[in-house]
């Protein structure tokens, strides 16, 4: 079913699909398990029709001290006492922080168009507001040269359910207006294929997610960008994959002292193995600058002591909830 979407401190769910393919009914017996994590079943046991499949919903909770980045719940069925009557299955879930405003601010500018993102294949932006604030972005298919994909645009709220969906023709675009239920960060997921996505979004503290699991897929994007990095960070990883041999990026990573982390020229391919970044103790708790500029399609993504949110201004920049 794919990777899960999970919030630290929210409860999330996962499925499974049992399939019977004996000829008589079973009763199944079920433990589920993950490391870090509180999990719950409907039930331990569940009756098995003959050559059918069953459904079975698992609720988890990450646990406090649980990390973000990818995790996964186990499944364990059990139709007899043999050792051999049992069949484990595991469902992939990429945990993500509750995200907070770094700054208290009421507005502020909107990045230029020189300095939007253009999504490619696919991406995500989380979008923080209060109960009862609006979410209003313009969302743009943008056609790259003989493609004609559809855009399809997903809002999902705290506890990852649709609250907004829309399919956008290449070449036009859709306005997105929903007010917020809950205060935290939305997820705004994009599909855009071969095509591509542009996104306007109106006064509100927003990011792209840069994630191993969701990595930032740009198209001809040259940005600046920021990103927090926590009191308590010791090293963080970046890591980008070209388009192609000749679709490298240019990446400048500068702390927050001005010490320049990183700096690869534009003709220099991405190295296999991500870069392992320190942070010195003056680094810590700030916001870093990502300059990067791509001759076409490049991924990025970040990991470790790290917020993976890239936003256009410090105004606008989220980081992980305490």
């Amino acid at each position: 079913r794919g990777t899960v979407q999970a919030v630290s401190g929210r409860e999330a769910r996962t499925s499974f699909t049992l399939r019977n393919w004996s000829p008589h009914p079973v009763t199944a017996h079920l433990r589920a398990a993950a490391g870090g994590f509180a999990t719950n079943l409907d039930a331990e046991t569940v009756e098995c029709p003959a050559l059918a499949d069953v459904e079975i919903p698992i609720r988890f909770t990450a646990n406090a001290k649980t990390k973000p980045g990818m995790h996964r719940i186990q499944l364990k069925v059990a139709w007899a006492d043999l050792p051999e009557a049992t069949v484990t299955g595991y469902a992939p879930v990429d945990l993500r922080a509750a995200l907070v405003p770094v700054a208290e601010t009421a507005e502020w500018a909107p990045p230029p168009p020189e300095n939007r993102v253009t999504f490619r294949r696919e991406g995500q932006m989380a979008i923080y507001a209060q109960a009862g604030e609006p979410i209003r972005a313009t969302i743009h298919n943008v056609r790259v040269t003989r493609y004609t994909d559809s855009l399809k645009a997903t809002l999902r709220d705290l506890d990852n359910q649709i609250v907004w969906q829309k399919t956008i023709p290449v070449d036009k675009s859709a306005q997105l207006d929903w007010t917020a239920k809950m205060t935290g960060a939305h997820l705004l997921e994009l599909a855009p294929g071969s095509g591509s996505a542009v996104v306007e979004v109106q006064n509100r503290p927003v990011g792209e997610l840069a994630t191993k699991a969701s990595p930032l897929n740009l198209f001809c994007s040259p940005i600046q960008r920021v990103f927090h990095v926590p009191a308590d960070a010791r090293e963080f990883r970046f890591a980008s994959s070209d388009g192609g041999l000749d679709e490298t990026a240019a990446v400048r990573i500068v702390s927050p002292t001005g010490r320049v982390v990183l700096d690869r020229a534009l003709m220099d391919p991405s190295p296999a193995k991500p870069v392992t970044i320190a942070v010195q103790p003056d680094e810590a708790e700030g916001l870093w600058q990502l300059h990067i500029t791509p001759r076409q399609d490049v991924s990025l993504w970040l990991d470790g002591d790290v917020c993976p949110v890239l936003s256009a201004s410090p105004q606008q920049a989220l980081k992980n909830a305490e």
